[in-house]
Formats: C-alpha cells, sequence, structure tokens
C-alpha cells in the first residue's frame, strides 16, 4: 500500500511540474554595436559623423531652424522643406517650423498644406499646443476665419501653457467670422479668467478700429481694483511687439507706484473733523 501511494504521489507531481511554465531563460541583452565616431552617438553630432547620412540631415535642419529663429525667413525655407529629415524622430517638427517660416513669409496656403494634416496626428509634448496655434494662423492668415476658429476651440477645450493666448485668439477670430456672441465671450473669458496676462492688458482694434491700447488696474491696499490706466495708440503707427514691449513694462510700472501710493494712503490713521457751524443770519 505504501509503495503504490508513493507511486501515485510520484506521478501527480510529475504531473503538476509538466503543465507549468518553464523559466525564462536568462541571456545577453542584444545591443546595436557602437559607432567609432563618438560624436555620432548624440542627435546632432559633430565631425565627419555630423556631415553624412541621417546625422547630417538632422545637424543641417538645426541650422534651419537657427535661420529661422535670426529672422532670415527665406534662407531658413529651403532647409527646413527638405524631406530628409521626414524619416527621423524631428519629422514632426520639420513639418511645424517649415509651416512657421511659410507663415512668416506670408504664404498662407502653403503653410496650410503643411501644418493642417499635422493636426490631425496624435502629438505629444510641445506640438500638442504649438501646431494648432500655428494652423491657427495660418488660417487667419488665409481669411478661413472659421476654420481658425474651430482650431482655437478645440484647443481651448484642452489644457495648455498659455489659455490666455488662445482665448484671445479665439475671440479674434470668431469676430473676424462674424461671430460676435461667442468672440466677445472668448475675450471676456480672456480679461476675467487671466486678468494679470498681457493678453488681458491689450485691445487689439476689438473695441474700435485701428486702435490699439494697453491697460493696468490700479488697486488699493486690500487688493481691490479702484481705478485703471490706459495707453491707447494708432494701430498703423504703433505695433502690437512695440506697444507690449515698450509701453506695457513702464504702464505697469506706473500703476504699481500708484496703488503703493493708494496702499500708504489708506494705512495712515484718518480722523474727521468737525466741521465749523456757520451762523446763520437773519
Amino acid at each position: 500500500m505504501i509503495i503504490g501511494r508513493t507511486a501515485s504521489l510520484i506521478a501527480v507531481v510529475s504531473l503538476l511540474s509538466s503543465t507549468q511554465p518553464s523559466a525564462p531563460q536568462i541571456g545577453p541583452t542584444a545591443h546595436a554595436p557602437l559607432p567609432k565616431d563618438p560624436s555620432a552617438l548624440w542627435l546632432a553630432p559633430s565631425g565627419a559623423a555630423g556631415r553624412t547620412g541621417r546625422a547630417g540631415a538632422l545637424v543641417a535642419w538645426a541650422r534651419g531652424v537657427d535661420l529661422y529663429t535670426e529672422g532670415k525667413f527665406t534662407e531658413a525655407l529651403p532647409v527646413l522643406s527638405k524631406a530628409s529629415v521626414a524619416q527621423t524622430e524631428l519629422a514632426d517638427y520639420g513639418d511645424y517650423f517649415a509651416g512657421l517660416t511659410l507663415i512668416r513669409l506670408s504664404r498662407f496656403q502653403e503653410a496650410r498644406a503643411r501644418l493642417d494634416p499635422l493636426v490631425q496626428k496624435p502629438l505629444e509634448g510641445y506640438l500638442l499646443e504649438a501646431a494648432p496655434l500655428a494652423a491657427g494662423e495660418a488660417a487667419t492668415g488665409a481669411g478661413d476665419h472659421a476654420r481658425a476658429v474651430a482650431i482655437y476651440e478645440a484647443l481651448s477645450s484642452t489644457k495648455t501653457i498659455a489659455p490666455d493666448v488662445v482665448l484671445l485668439r479665439l475671440g479674434r477670430a470668431a469676430l473676424a467670422a462674424g461671430a460676435h456672441e461667442k468672440g466677445i465671450a472668448a475675450l471676456r473669458r480672456v480679461r476675467y479668467e487671466h486678468p494679470l496676462s498681457d493678453s488681458a492688458a491689450l485691445a487689439d482694434e476689438e473695441l474700435a478700429p485701428g486702435v490699439r491700447s494697453v491697460a493696468a488696474p490700479v488697486r488699493d491696499g486690500t487688493g481691490t481694483v479702484r481705478a485703471a490706466m490706459n495707453v491707447t495708440v494708432h494701430a498703423a503707427e504703433t505695433s502690437t511687439e512695440k506697444l507690449l514691449r515698450d509701453y506695457l513694462p513702464q504702464l505697469l510700472r506706473t500703476a504699481g507706484d500708484v496703488s503703493a501710493e493708494w496702499a500708504l494712503w489708506q494705512s495712515r490713521p484718518h480722523v474727521e473733523l468737525d466741521q465749523p457751524r456757520r451762523e446763520t443770519t437773519a
């Protein structure tokens, strides 16, 4: 009996062992061979590795981005438009910067041909916000304000780095498209939800044609807005960039000084003096 039970136990253990998956075999990891030139390890290598093949294409494209940031758009366009970067990790960025360069050259339809397919892709990181902004700008430049509204409206429903910029562009595009209620609602959100942003401080012909202005709040000691100061210029004489760069900082500084004086005045004790009674003559 004991021998029979032992044999049965051995049979069960053998059956269970045969049904268990075998443990994976540990072996060396298969790595790609290291290049002979150490600089080829970088995304934009230098030396001989940076002049040929895929690496050379990336280095040349990086030079195109430099030309763009320097404002040399005519020189940057042929470099950024090369198809060689399309087979690399920077393919989407290639379309983005090529589209931006075309916008700066006022070639809006060509920019849309680059950017509209890009925004349909499952983008990640910076391009998730930057590509729709550029596509909306291209649509606006081409006069397709309805398309710009659709782009900005979709972007405004997501979490973005600069929501005030998205809402400001949405408001302007909606007004240009004739959707006045939608445009006013977007501009109102800029002022109320992002009151301290540059977008809220700027009115670029939304209030009156040909008129640009920047404004800053004047607050009392409790932080309550008591007044406002603004600078108004003619749109044909002063660009938006100049208004924000040269005038807005001075305006904010002056409004801050007035607010500080107001708070100081509030901090002083105030005593109301009895007014002398005037004698009336019969």
